[in-house]
């Protein structure tokens, strides 16, 4: 039987560590043989178990001890606390909604040298300053998609134990061996472990993604730069090469977490409809953008690239707001319901939309809008 301990009040100090501790209270840097880590929903807290990190104390919503966190209760000691708390007590946390119901403090592991990660890596990515969590996670689970052996962080970067870091990750920060870089000249250090190292970043001399020096080399190392500036340029001069993402439309840069999934050879550009009170689409652009799509298509052929229209629903009757001489303008449609649109008998309610009505009210809508749509 688990040791469930009922909370009552969002004061109490049991909830501490969940609701008031700071990151950097959590990693304990002055004690780090004590410092937590804070795992959120089942899917995390399963991973986390499974590459052996060591629960403090849970906290989840009651249904859970004996529903969906049962499995994972009878996986820990006994005696570990099981804090629960009625639904309005939960909820005065911060996103606790994105928990799935359950939280759980843990350990932090210790982290593997940069030798014991690198043991056996063919394919690394490498971290400059990822400052944004949610990047970070995505990262690592593109990463682990990806089949990347390994990441490793310069120490500015955040932190991937950092809960939405390990809940964007799906949990895949416990999957991807990772650890810190030393400061100084660490290209040198991968060199020496045998890595041809790869900036990503925007010159005259980048190779292309699928060059054949890159996939002969028996180890590598892609590099990837921190949100904004991207790579350091000392990190560039002195890594093997640079490689470079092919874009249009004067953009410099995708995101980082994009960046590091990329892989794209089909793309599509839409925009709002005409008919949206907000941001409808200007039609007499509409030829300048042929141009630039039809530009971009022959500078890079090896990238399908097609023009689309965001069009709402705005009856039963299967009506769009765009008219059918304007919908052959374009390669393709994206056809949903928007609550912007002024006109029509779909059900439309901003209070709604913003998800803070009843949840029964508001399944009842959605069902509604969905069946009204197909």
């Amino acid at each position: 039987m688990p040791h469930v301990i009922e909370i009552t009040d969002f004061l109490a100090p049991e909830l501490d560590v969940y609701a008031r501790a700071t990151e950097n209270q959590l990693v304990n840097r002055a004690d780090p043989s004590n410092a937590l880590f804070i795992a959120e929903s089942p899917l995390v807290i399963g991973r986390a178990l499974d590459a052996g990190c060591v629960p403090v104390s849970f906290l989840m919503e009651p249904q859970h001890i004996t529903g969906k966190g049962a499995e994972i209760l009878t996986r820990c000691d006994p005696d570990i606390p099981v804090y629960t708390a009625p639904l309005d007590v939960l909820t005065q946390l911060t996103g606790f909604h994105l928990t799935r119901g359950m939280l759980c403090a843990m350990r932090r592991p210790p982290l593997p040298t940069l030798d014991e990660v690198c043991a056996g890596a063919r394919r690394i990515a490498v971290l400059e300053n990822v400052m944004n969590p949610t990047n970070l996670g995505a990262i690592f689970r593109c990463a682990a998609a990806l089949g990347m052996d390994a990441v490793l962080l310069t120490s500015a970067g955040s932190d991937p134990l950092y809960r939405r870091a390990s809940r964007v990750s799906m949990g895949n920060v416990f999957l991807v061996p990772w650890t810190y870089l030393p400061e100084g000249d660490w290209t040198a250090l991968l060199r020496q472990q045998g890595f041809t190292t790869v900036a990503m970043a925007l010159r005259e001399d980048s190779l292309r993604l699928d060059d054949p020096r890159l996939l002969a080399a028996e180890k590598l190392a892609v590099v990837l730069g921190t949100e904004g500036d991207g790579l350091a340029d000392g990190t560039i001069a002195q890594c093997d090469h640079t490689v470079m993402i092919p874009m249009t439309h004067g953009v410099d840069s995708l995101n980082v977490a994009a960046a590091a999934a990329k892989g794209l050879q089909e793309i599509g550009i839409t925009d709002h409809g005409p008919g949206h009170i907000f941001y409808g689409l200007n039609l007499s652009l509409l030829p300048d953008m042929r141009r630039d799509v039809a530009e971009a298509a022959r500078k890079y052929p090896e990238v399908k690239i097609q023009l689309g229209v965001e069009a709402n629903i705005i009856h039963s009757g299967n009506g769009l707001d765009v008219a059918p001489e304007d919908i052959e303008k374009f390669d393709f449609i994206n056809a949903g319901y928007h609550h912007g649109v002024p006109k029509g008998d779909m059900i439309r309610n901003p209070i709604c939309s913003a998800g803070i009505y009843p949840s029964g009210s508001r399944q009842q809508l959605e069902n509604r809008n969905t069946e009204m749509a197909l």
